[in-house]
């Protein structure tokens, strides 16, 4: 008899329907760039003015934010192939990116040269020392 109850009341599926969640969503900017892309001159130094190829960039310039891995960027043009910014004095390598109303945009990596590089022959060596 439980099994019956058990095996009928289980069987029973409620259709439910739900708010579409992408209603009222923030419309696309329209932008379009190819991370894949290098950026003119590929790597610099704090000061160095690099050009980006992007387009969609002009209706938002009025808008817009260019980070080098996070920090802000003066822009010094936008036109309707790219973008030029100049590289910030605290920015690192990583990966460039646009702000424009709250949305971001990824662009392609950028590497930062100045008086602090990697040294590539330093090797890590993990030692364990076990006290008893």
């Amino acid at each position: 008899m439980i099994l019956v109850t058990a095996l009928f009341s289980g069987c029973k599926e409620k259709e439910t329907s739900f708010e579409d969640p992408y209603q009222g969503g923030i419309a696309p900017l329209g932008i379009k760039i190819d991370r894949q892309q290098i950026p003119v001159p590929a790597v610099g130094m704090a000061g160095t003015v690099i050009t980006f190829k992007a387009t969609g960039l002009v209706p938002h310039k009025d808008k817009i934010q260019f980070l080098f891995n996070g920090e802000k960027a003066e822009i010094t043009e936008i036109t309707e192939t790219g973008i030029k910014a100049k590289v910030p004095g605290r920015a690192s390598s990583g990966v460039t990116s646009f702000v424009i109303d709250g949305q971001l945009v990824f662009g392609p990596n950028f590497t930062v040269t100045g008086f602090v590089k990697k040294d590539p022959t330093f090797k890590v060596v993990a030692e364990y020392k076990w006290f008893y």
